[in-house]
């Protein structure tokens, strides 16, 4: 059969940026195929704390703002994967006060968390669920004090519990409340969760094991990153002590070898990255870089956020595996001044980062910016580029697709150009070639997805006549 293949590069929404991210002359740089929302606080540049990214491309957003591109928007919002607002979603959903943290479910709700009284104009203080539709989830009804008066964190635990971190300081010398577990359905309190420790930051396992991050005052020693059990109790195999002055981590993470990273400060010095290795969570000899936070790219590669020391710095830095400095990262593409709080590395290599600055190298921004670079993929995903493939062109009844077998193919979906979902077909785990009846489709433009247990998504564009 002669296979003619559909590789164009750009299309609509749903394929920003894809096929930049392959070439290697490329640098560090703002995707153009994202509009820059203007996200504003009253008169003033919005802040944007967290990011998620739905399956369909579309972001939910959080954080403290009024407005986005001249329309209301209270503190929650969704964007269009080119960075337009999804007006009626962000109507239902607004929050009076901001939103700090963003947890995204498998059916497409989203937890939030933060200061807030009001989530999608009903009273529901400090943590809620959104439907798709940015309507309340009225039957997940979880509970924190007024004394917590916030919630920082969420997360999703395997088998549906959220998880939340609550209060503005950790709390030593008494019980451990600010990490709480809620019952995925009804947000009820977990029986049985008595958690060890405090914490500032949790990052959830595989295993349904939560690594904390905490922080002590001067000359304490306490458990600055432990790992929990999934009843909360301590896992005696996994603690690291720190005895410093004015210590603090600030996050804690796991790449995909299973090694642990932290980010803080301790002894008086900024600390980027350590490595935690071995069964009792011993500090490993990882470099130290002035940063925040990170975020881990699928090409092992180590993105730093952090707060500049003067005006025109950049805010962002990207370290190797082995922890030397990656000159190839141009950070001055890049934030500049204020904060990045949160880098969302997508499957496809871009970057999605939000926080509080105003520039990305010389260009005016509101928060939030998605930023290509070449070095990103892995060879994985580079693989399950080259073996997706897609043909006749146009089709009729039949779209036959060439899979990269070794990538792992789990789901084929064709979106339309809304990116609504309007095919959806599993493959089978011997499969390198599917055959999708589309008869029944309008013709036209579509998107095909599939997706990758080790390479993530690949999409191209398909017509169908």
């Amino acid at each position: 059969m002669n296979k003619n293949y559909f590789l164009t590069g750009v299309y609509g929404l749903l394929l920003s940026g894809l096929l930049a991210h392959a070439a290697t002359a490329q640098t560090t740089r703002l995707d153009p195929t994202f509009q820059l929302p203007v996200i504003l606080n009253a008169a003033s540049p919005g802040t944007v704390s967290d990011v998620v990214r739905q399956a369909d491309g579309k972001y939910v957003i959080g954080g403290a703002f009024t407005s986005i591109n001249g329309v209301r928007a209270r503190n929650l919002a969704r964007l269009n994967a080119d960075g337009t607002l999804d007006a009626a979603f962000t109507t239902n959903s607004a929050a009076n006060r901001p939103v700090y943290s963003l947890a995204l479910q498998p059916d497409g709700s989203i937890v939030a968390g933060g200061v807030f009284d009001t989530l999608a104009n009903v009273f529901r203080p400090y943590i809620g669920r959104v439907l798709s539709s940015g309507a309340l989830d009225l039957a997940f009804t979880p509970v924190v004090p007024s004394t917590d008066a916030r919630v920082n964190q969420v997360a999703i635990a395997p088998g549906g519990d959220v998880l939340s971190l609550t209060g503005s300081q950790p709390r030593y010398g008494v019980t451990p409340a600010g990490l709480r577990r809620f019952d995925g359905a009804t947000g009820q309190p977990v029986p049985g969760f008595t958690p060890a420790v405090d914490a500032v930051h949790m990052a959830i396992q595989p295993d349904g094991k939560i690594l904390t991050a905490g922080s002590a005052p001067a000359y304490v020693s306490t458990y600055m990153v432990a790992r929990l059990l999934p009843n909360g109790s301590l896992d005696p195999s996994f603690a690291h002590r720190i005895n410093a002055f004015i210590s603090a981590v600030n996050q804690v993470g796991y790449a995909a070898n299973g090694e642990v990273y932290m980010a803080g400060n301790w002894s008086g010095a900024q600390l980027a990255r350590a490595e935690l290795t071995g069964p009792q969570g011993r500090l490993g000899t990882g470099g130290l870089y002035e940063a925040t936070g990170f975020a881990f790219q699928p090409n092992g590669r180590i993105l730093l956020r952090g707060v500049p020391t003067a005006a025109g710095q950049p805010v962002t830095s990207r370290i190797l595996p082995n922890g030397q400095v990656d000159g190839t990262y141009v950070a001055a593409n890049g934030p500049v001044n204020g904060s990045v709080t949160r880098i969302l590395v997508q499957p496809d290599g871009a970057m999605m980062m939000a926080g509080s600055f105003t520039l990305a190298g010389t260009t005016p921004v509101w928060g939030l910016v998605r930023m290509l670079d070449a070095n990103v993929l892995s060879a994985k995903n580079s693989q399950a580029e080259k073996g997706t493939t897609a043909w006749p062109v146009p089709a009729s009844a039949v779209l036959n697709v060439g899979l990269e077998l070794a990538a792992r193919p789990h789901r084929v979906q064709l979106l339309d150009a809304l990116g609504r979902v309007v095919l959806a077909q599993p493959v089978a785990a011997t499969t390198n070639e599917l055959a999708l009846n589309v008869a029944a489709l309008a013709a036209g433009a579509y998107v095909l997805r599939v997706d990758y247990e080790q390479a993530g998504p690949v999409v191209r564009r398909v017509v169908l006549e």
